[in-house]
């Protein structure tokens, strides 16, 4: 079968939408398909064959836009359609699979139909109004509501990433199939070394307008640390410093009062995440509980335990699927109370007890977000689709 998959932004590397098509586009090559991508640019890590071509292990990649510019970044969605559309009148496609982009999926959808090209809708999101600058007042708000509301439900079947969203598109009558973020666990490199003198916590990712917080775990570390039998670190992978200052608002006078225990590295490269995820000992996700949350799945989950962290998380969405108390702390919510309850309780564990907890992650991690643990289940999907 020859697959075409569409997404926005760069591929292979960038985002975590690129980060989960990359390991579709793995576990459809393991099943022996033909895969073709189109995206908006293509990233660094790719073999280039001219300026909008390139190759990432064996998956030809073309692209809309050499480099972003003013031009790229106002009309991608139109340069996109042009693309595609040009792609497939050269080209023989058996299914296009496509990422939930509201700028464009109505465009994408009447493409597959005018050539009676079966298809799939990638859901990973139900976008809240925070998630934008302008909140409900702005436009891309109303853009993704009139497209959940009416152009998500054109597709043939819908790979769902969560049970919320699994839920409401078996209730339109589609076929759908559950998949959690996946990677490519096997190849990762993991450490469940034991901290002696000390725990290390990272937070790897971006603060999204609210949709990750590192409110309560600065407040609550704060409030404990002079009750710490050991000294505990935080390191911030993504956010810069002023962007923590502001989250933090009047009360970024917690950041003089940790001083070096927390440590601002900044963007890095993709490629360099693995290694300084396996450096710490707990990975962070504390997400308000909000429909945006539960609808999503957050792919930090999976990069911390395949990285072989535990991880510190609140009960939102999906995650008390694979979090518990083997592999991390799973609290009710993200309240300052809750997360100081959680270092005590880390500060009181035994080496063994951390190096259980680290070997637990990545053996879940190994169990659950490995794409070729979905392998068998998307082929029949793929042939059951109608």
């Amino acid at each position: 079968m020859k697959i075409l998959v569409t997404l926005f932004a760069d591929f292979p590397f960038g985002t975590p939408c690129a980060s989960r098509m990359l390991n579709f586009c793995r576990l459809f090559r393991s099943l022996n398909h033909d895969v073709t991508v189109i995206s908006d640019y293509i990233s660094k890590e790719a073999h280039l064959v001219d300026c909008v071509h390139g190759v990432y292990e064996n998956v030809d990649i073309f692209s809309s836009f050499k480099k972003r510019t003013f031009f790229s970044k106002v009309f991608k969605a139109w340069c996109a359609k042009r693309t595609i559309r040009s792609f497939l009148r050269h080209n023989k496609c058996d299914l296009i699979v496509s990422v939930s982009a509201e700028d464009r999926f109505k465009k994408i959808s009447k493409i597959a139909q005018k050539h009676k090209i079966p298809l799939i809708l990638e859901s990973c999101e139900k976008y809240h109004s925070s998630n934008w600058r302008l909140g409900k007042f702005d436009p891309r708000y109303w853009i993704f509501l009139n497209c959940w509301n009416h152009n998500y439900f054109k597709p043939h079947a819908v790979i769902a990433i969560s049970r919320l969203l699994e839920k409401h598109f078996n209730a339109c009558g589609y076929k759908t199939i559950r998949i959690p973020s996946i990677l490519d666990v096997k190849n990762i490199p993991y450490s469940t070394r034991t901290p002696k003198s000390s725990v290390s916590f990272v937070f790897s990712g971006s603060l999204g307008h609210g949709k990750d917080s590192l409110v309560e775990f600065m407040m609550a570390l704060n409030n404990v640390r002079h009750k710490l039998r050991r000294k505990m670190i935080l390191n911030i992978y993504g956010p810069s410093k002023d962007a923590v200052e502001n989250q933090l608002g009047e009360i970024h006078y917690v950041m003089q009062n940790l001083g070096d225990e927390v440590c601002y590295h900044g963007r890095i490269p993709q490629s360099e995440i693995p290694l300084r995820l396996m450096e710490n000992d707990f990975g962070i996700i504390l997400r308000p509980q909000r429909e945006s949350s539960n609808a999503g799945f957050p792919t930090k989950l999976a990069e911390y335990m395949s990285a072989g962290l535990a991880v510190l998380a609140n009960d939102t969405g999906d995650i008390g699927l694979y979090l518990n108390e083997s592999n991390g702390f799973l609290l009710k919510n993200k309240e300052v109370q809750s997360v100081e309850k959680a270092l005590l309780a880390i500060d009181a564990l035994t080496e063994e007890d951390l190096f259980k907890c680290r070997k637990c992650a990545r053996d879940t991690a190994e169990k659950c977000f490995d794409f070729r643990v979905y392998a068998k289940n998307v082929n029949d999907f793929l042939f059951l689709r109608e």
